[in-house]
């Protein structure tokens, strides 16, 4: 019963709101007309009491600030007229209410019969269900368990590689001895060759103005340059363990050897007269000779023949070291002497007998 007064509630108050909607909707346009004019009246009130200073009507009760006696209205001025009315666009109905469908409640349910306990079946089956079919029953096939696992042998761990101790290379040096005896094996290292030159070598004889003669000649040389090795031994050796190279101090660079590849005298003048010694031609060939051999000397040094024979010998001595021990070597030379020494093949005397005059000849001293 609640269910069904519920029901009927909803469909009431869904009829009276249907209804205020449409009284609305149909006179909307008289209240609009009604609140416009309610609108109005209050503007127009209000500025008729503001321009008065007083209330529209007169007041019974003076006050100190609002006399009693009344006073002439002001000029009335007209207001403008009214700006045009433009209606409002039609108004869109409400949609039309659906009222609910009215709640029809479920008929109640009544037991039609009452059954007891003596109540005895009217009816007897009559028939017999047979079945139709009989369904064989096929097992299913013995299950088989499948072969037990063999585990796999246990995994042994390979053995710890142990790396093989880092071999240290220990350095045997050479001993000095057998350096210097592979060093002294070249006997004298000749580094430095200059090839050398004259011509026009002048002999003059001034013994007398009618005695004299002289012959010119022609001169080429070969000046030699090196160093003595024979005289170094194991202690011009000194190995240094802190940076494996080795020290080796060697004698100066000083000529070698001398000699004259070819020789000519091309020019004879002068003597021959009966009261005149015989010339002797071939002695001053040999005074040619002695000057040729010391001019080339003199050259050799002045162009540095023993500074190229340093820079030779650091190379070679050098390169002999390294190929015996397979270190580095670093060369030092001794100090040489002011005056270059001359060996005995630099060296050509002037034949014996003559000697120079100062007139820059030569002579006979006997």
């Amino acid at each position: 019963m609640g269910e069904r007064k519920q029901g009927e509630a909803v469909n009431v108050a869904g009829r009276v709101i249907d209804s205020a909607r449409e009284f609305i909707f149909r006179n909307w346009k008289d209240i609009r007309i009604l609140l416009l004019g309610l609108f109005f009246g209050a503007i127009l009130g209000a500025v008729f009491l503001q321009e008065g200073g007083r209330p529209l009507w007169d007041s019974p009760t003076a006050t100190p600030t609002q006399p009693a006696t009344s006073s002439p209205m002001p000029t009335y001025t007209t207001l403008p007229p009214l700006p045009t009315f433009t209606a409002l666009p039609s108004h869109t109905p409400f949609p039309t209410h659906t009222s609910l469908p009215t709640y029809t409640p479920p008929p109640t349910a009544t037991p039609t019969d009452t059954a007891t306990a003596t109540d005895t079946p009217t009816n007897t089956p009559t028939s017999t269900v047979t079945p139709s079919s009989t369904a064989t029953f096929t097992p299913y096939p013995t299950y088989t368990a499948l072969p037990s696992h063999t585990p796999l042998p246990t995994h042994t761990a390979l053995p710890t590689y142990t790396p093989p101790p880092t071999a240290t290379p220990t350095f045997t040096p050479i001993p000095p001895r057998a350096i210097s005896s592979s060093i002294r094996a070249e006997s004298k290292l000749i580094t430095a060759q200059m090839d050398l030159a004259h011509a026009d070598v002048s002999v003059r004889n001034p013994e007398s103005r009618a005695c004299a003669y002289s012959a010119k000649h022609v001169a080429k040389g070969v000046i030699e340059a090196g160093i003595e090795l024979s005289a170094i031994d194991e202690d011009n050796i000194q190995y240094h363990f802190i940076g494996n190279y080795y020290t080796l101090r060697v004698p100066a660079p000083a000529l070698s050897s001398c000699r004259i590849e070819y020789f000519r005298q091309y020019e004879q003048r002068g003597g021959g007269t009966a009261f005149c010694f015989a010339n002797n031609w071939q002695e001053m060939s040999d005074i040619g000779r002695h000057l040729s051999m010391k001019a080339f000397v003199q050259d050799a040094l002045e162009n540095g023949i023993l500074e190229k024979a340093e820079r030779q010998a650091t190379i070679v001595l050098g390169d002999l070291v390294r190929e015996l021990t397979g270190s580095n070597v670093h060369i030092e030379y001794e100090e040489a002497p002011e005056e270059a020494i001359i060996p005995s093949s630099c060296k050509l005397d002037p034949p014996s007998g003559w000697e120079k005059d100062s007139e820059e000849g030569w002579k006979r001293s006997s």
